[in-house]
């Protein structure tokens, strides 16, 4: 990769915090080719900024390679597991208490099937589907909604 970086691109403790996280290679399969440092900036870039795989910038790897390895590991929960990992590594000083008033709500809309349940239309997002209501804390953990 070139040097232009991006805000959305790891510093050095970021990477090493989740290198370890990062699936490793599947037995008898191909040698990596690419930079997985390079491919996980990228995924940042795309997720954070909502963009299209294909507007990804030229220093990045080719957008058909990183949203392969990104689905493969959306697929494996390795997505989530790494998540969780990361989310429990935070020191309990950092976590809001739930008695803290640092939660902000959030409902986005949820696409439906034709099939089952209840559903409604978001004007706004021209979505056919439902709610899912959710908090999350000030520095981003989701908490889900007991109802």
């Amino acid at each position: 990769m070139s040097a232009k970086s991006y805000p959305t691109n790891l510093t050095d403790v970021e990477w090493n915090h989740i290198k370890d996280l990062i699936p490793p290679p599947k037995p008898g399969g191909r040698k990596r080719e690419l930079d997985i440092r390079a491919v996980a900036n990228a995924i940042f870039y795309v997720v954070d900024g909502g963009i299209k795989w294909h507007l990804l910038p030229h220093e990045y790897p080719n957008y058909d390679s990183v949203y392969w390895y990104f689905s493969q590991w959306r697929e494996r929960g390795d997505w989530q597991r790494s998540h969780d990992t990361l989310r429990a590594q935070v020191s309990p000083e950092r976590r809001p208490s739930q008695a803290s008033h640092s939660w902000l709500w959030d409902a986005p809309s949820v696409k439906t099937t034709e099939v089952g349940g209840e559903r409604g239309f978001d004007k706004g997002k021209n979505v056919k589907g439902r709610k899912r209501h959710m908090r999350k804390t000030t520095n981003g953990c989701p908490r889900p909604v007991r109802r």
